[in-house]
């Protein structure tokens, strides 16, 4: 068997990724020597695999249009992870109850985020229905920010931000304990989100040189986003592999359905 092809597809995107497997690797292809990864390319491999899973599970539940959200605190406030993880609670418990009345589902991706000098926000995607933005007033009495997400490179820049490491800074910031900083690594979802389940096909007889050679090609009504192709080598198999994505041509948006008149 010279390789398998896993494809994960949503309203917007489809994405492909290429792998060689097998004892022998791909017909035409010799297989490199296999070198033991250190523990920088596990830390990288590790995070590129949290960023992959977030952004498919991003793709399939939500939509341009859609709300990317961030809580905050007054300046200067100090409060403990405990403490504040008891106000998200609150404020979810309560978006979750407005929506429902509205005949709608409350959609979220979550992380709690400690910036350079301390101060505690919070990060959400959410899903958009008509009047969200008063229901966050509602729900949260302090301060908060909100954008609409956009179709860009297949949400990857919001989902970089959502994952990423912690600083360094942060870190060895004194007063807030140990455990608590790796908290704020864990993303959280609501439970009512869709998971991404991949397309898997095997092939024989092809190799990833023939694949480049003669460029992959787009469903009907997708492009390639030429930016997302990535050939490489696996340094843990020794085998070579391509991935890439495809967008929509006319992105579908949130539909945003307007409260029944009675």
């Amino acid at each position: 068997m010279a390789y398998i092809e896993k494809t994960y597809k949503s309203d917007n995107y489809i994405e492909h990724e290429i792998l060689f497997r097998g004892k022998y690797g791909a017909k035409g292809e010799k297989r490199k020597p296999k070198r033991k990864a250190s523990s920088e390319q596990i830390k990288k491999q590790n995070q590129r695999n949290r960023e992959n899973r977030l952004r498919r599970t991003t793709q399939l539940n939500f939509y341009p249009n859609d709300i990317w959200l961030t809580l905050k605190y007054p300046a200067g406030t100090r409060k403990g992870l405990d403490a504040v993880e008891k106000d998200v609670k609150k404020f979810q418990d309560g978006m979750r109850k407005d929506y429902k009345s509205r005949g709608e589902q409350f959609k979220w991706i979550k992380r709690i985020e400690i910036g350079k000098n301390g101060g505690i926000h919070v990060h959400y995607v959410i899903n958009r229905i008509f009047g969200a933005e008063l229901l966050i007033s509602k729900n949260w009495p302090y301060y908060s920010h909100y954008a609409s997400i956009t179709e860009e490179g297949g949400m990857e820049k919001l989902i970089s931000y959502m994952v990423k490491p912690i600083p360094e800074e942060v870190e060895q910031l004194e007063f807030i304990p140990t455990n608590e900083v790796k908290r704020c690594m864990k993303i959280g979802t609501s439970r009512n989100l869709t998971r991404p389940e991949p397309e898997v096909k095997e092939y024989k007889r092809k190799t990833v040189k023939k694949i480049i050679d003669e460029t992959p090609i787009p469903c009907k009504g997708f492009y390639i986003d030429k930016d997302s192709i990535v050939y490489g080598l696996n340094p843990y198999t020794g085998y070579s592999y391509i991935s890439y994505r495809e967008i929509r041509n006319r992105v579908i948006k949130r539909n945003i359905r307007l409260p029944d008149k009675t």
